[in-house]
């Protein structure tokens, strides 16, 4: 779910030593319902029909906290953690509707920073209530990542 305010989790960047991190730039912020990994053309088609129908809406969602993955102490991503009661329905209507089994705890989440080697980032997990109590988020649509030397670059495809 794309975030249609991104210049405002950049406050939160902010905190963050560049030296260490390297930024997610504001045009790619999103929150992932569910990461599918790669997918043929075909697949992406059907994954396109079924969020057309699916009925999803905008959200808005309340920024709730900074953690790191996979740990606070051994960060590889910073991330802002998002709550909303229907994000985990959303991400079980999607695996569902895909017959896709997720094996991970879904931790509806946007990633600000990746670092540039694993840290701990216990200092750097302040209050995110500069952002205020909620940000907009655009319905679910299907991205394509891809790596590159400077980061991620993603692509919407529906």
């Amino acid at each position: 779910m794309h975030v249609a305010e991104p210049d405002r989790i950049a406050m939160v960047q902010e905190k963050l030593d560049p030296g260490n991190f390297r930024f997610t730039d504001t045009d790619n912020m999103h929150l992932t319902l569910v990461f599918l990994g790669d997918i043929l053309d075909q697949r992406a088609h059907q994954i396109c029909e079924i969020l057309e129908k699916s009925g999803f809406d905008d959200l808005v969602v309340k920024p709730a906290r900074i953690i790191g993955l996979p740990s606070n102490k051994n960060a590889r991503v910073v991330a802002l953690v998002a709550e909303n009661e229907h994000l985990p329905e959303y991400h079980d209507r999607i695996c569902k509707s895909l017959h896709f089994h997720d094996d991970r705890k879904f931790i509806p989440h946007i990633t600000i920073a990746r670092a540039r080697k694993p840290m701990n980032i216990e200092r750097w997990l302040g209050s995110v209530g500069e952002l205020g109590e909620q940000l907009f988020l655009e319905r679910p649509t299907l991205y394509r990542s891809t790596l590159t030397q400077r980061g991620p670059i993603h692509e919407k495809i529906c």
